[in-house]
């Protein structure tokens, strides 16, 4: 799910003047007109910014600092784009981005509840969600705008779209529910935890689908939970979710004692979600999440109202420990109803089956992974002779198209220029290698956005740096066949 719970960074304070972007538009436009192209220009160059000459006239100035260093002479090597990109985004979390609904989802940097340390320990302490999204604090929504933007080392444009869940959302309207993330904001947070692996653009429908339709089953069984604990005999009122938690790398008493005694396999996640009801009191419910590799695959992909669909997922949902009615709930009220057939919900077995024990060296293995590091370094693969002439043939060609872009940074000689000319050579050299971001950035440009053309031109840039860098290290591992 898409996040929606608070993060414990201060927010930023209000900004009394306009920021450096704006000002120098503002200077701008007070010494020349802005250049405004024709609907058949713009066709033409494919960018409203692209001037006849081939160079673009969006400021430049303020949209180097970060990628381009000050001097805009040219771009910087890999790991300082991704230093610069990193500082922008912790720079872009302090501001407020406001949302009317978004996955409740909160996941702190080390797996467990938000900090309540002093104002510079928040500051520190960046909260994520379970898609390593940093969270607002005050609007339970993931910061930054870069969230729908296609990633730097993404080749296939995936959908934006996001679909409503059927789960109401607690301290909203009395219509309102949560909502899921998009393909691409998913695919996006994978991106973020170097956690894609062999997942590529075409299977995020499919990781999405089970995704979403893995919350509904369980916000399901919170239902059957709530008609068997609630008060309200002719269950007249519905719960509401109020925020839930990811918590992956802490095993609830009940996964331990499932695992270390009775030799089950260990769960691939946890969440701890807060519902609201309707008399204004919560409780919270542990989630694990296990995977059954020997359950039957489903033919199809389930949608959220599909409940028929089986799956490999396995869900385990029952009330915390906080309070003795939830004591009670557990080992009285739930296994009367269940005696008595008041109620549909199916126990998680404590005992594994003879498939389940197979697997508990693999969910062993997993378990470590997470505890070990949750953002694990990309291992790249070594290219054969011939992909490493591949590599170096389409830079060639690459660098080719945009000769002119480089002469003019060869030959520019103050800072405005040197930075519209590193623009111009960036933007060229995406053109022919990067065209997803290439064309998400001319979109964005229209939106009339600041922000996001700068997150939007951050992306390009690391595109392009990627490019860069892979064609060193394929002259590299040429020299050394």
């Amino acid at each position: 799910m898409g996040a929606s719970a608070s993060r414990s960074q201060a927010s930023a304070g209000v900004v009394a003047s306009p920021p450096p972007m704006v000002q120098q538009q503002q200077q701008q436009q007070q010494q020349q007109q802005p250049v405004v192209a024709t609907a058949k220009e713009e066709e033409k160059s494919g960018c409203p910014m692209h001037n006849a000459d081939g160079s673009y006239s969006f400021n430049p100035m303020a949209m180097l600092r970060s990628p381009h260093g000050p001097t805009g002479r040219k771009p910087l090597d890999k790991m300082q784009v991704e230093q610069a990109i990193h500082a922008k985004s912790l720079e872009s979390n302090k501001k407020n981005i406001k949302s009317e609904s978004a996955c409740p989802i909160k996941h702190s940097q080390n797996g467990g509840g938000s900090g309540s340390g002093s104002d510079d320990d928040q500051a520190v302490a960046v909260e994520y969600n379970v898609y390593a999204q940093p969270l607002h604090k005050d609007n339970n929504t993931p910061t930054g705008v870069a969230n729908q933007l296609p990633a730097p080392t993404q080749t296939q444009a995936l959908s934006t779209e996001r679909v409503s869940s059927t789960i109401p959302k607690g301290g909203g309207s009395n219509t309102s529910t949560w909502t899921y993330p998009s393909p691409q904001q998913f695919y996006n947070a994978l991106a973020r935890k170097n956690k894609l692996g062999d997942t590529t653009e075409a299977d995020m429908e499919a990781v999405v689908a089970i995704h979403n339709h893995m919350n509904e089953t369980t916000w399901d069984k919170v239902l059957e939970w709530e008609r068997v604990l609630s008060d309200d005999d002719n269950n007249s009122s519905s719960p509401k979710l109020l925020k839930f938690m990811g918590r992956p790398k802490d095993l609830s008493p009940k996964a331990a004692l499932k695992h270390y005694i009775l030799g089950h396999p260990l769960p691939f996640d946890r969440h701890d979600w807060t519902v609201l009801r309707p008399d204004g009191t919560t409780i919270r419910y542990v989630i694990d999440y296990y995977y059954d590799t020997h359950a039957k695959a489903p033919d199809q992909l389930p949608t959220i109202h599909d409940r028929s669909t089986p799956t490999q997922m396995m869900v385990d949902v029952r009330p915390a420990l906080d309070s003795s009615h939830a004591f009670l709930g557990r080992t009285l009220y739930m296994p009367a109803a269940q005696a008595s057939n008041k109620t549909k919900f199916a126990t998680l077995s404590l005992f594994p089956t003879n498939q389940m024990k197979q697997q508990v060296q693999e969910s062993i293995q997993v378990w470590k992974n997470i505890q070990n590091n949750t953002k694990e370094p990309v291992t790249e693969q070594d290219l054969t002779p011939d992909q490493a002439n591949d590599v170096l043939k389409e830079f060639k060609q690459m660098l080719q198209q945009c000769t002119k872009q480089e002469k003019a940074l060869d030959q520019c000689n103050s800072d405005q220029s040197c930075a519209k000319a590193s623009l111009d050579y960036t933007m060229c050299q995406a053109k022919q290698r990067c065209p997803l971001q290439h064309g998400s950035l001319v979109q964005v440009l229209q939106s009339g956005s600041d922000e996001k053309v700068e997150a939007a031109l951050q992306h390009v840039t690391m595109c392009v740096t990627n490019a860069h860098a892979e064609a060193q290290r394929a002259r590299e591992q040429l020299s050394s066949f």
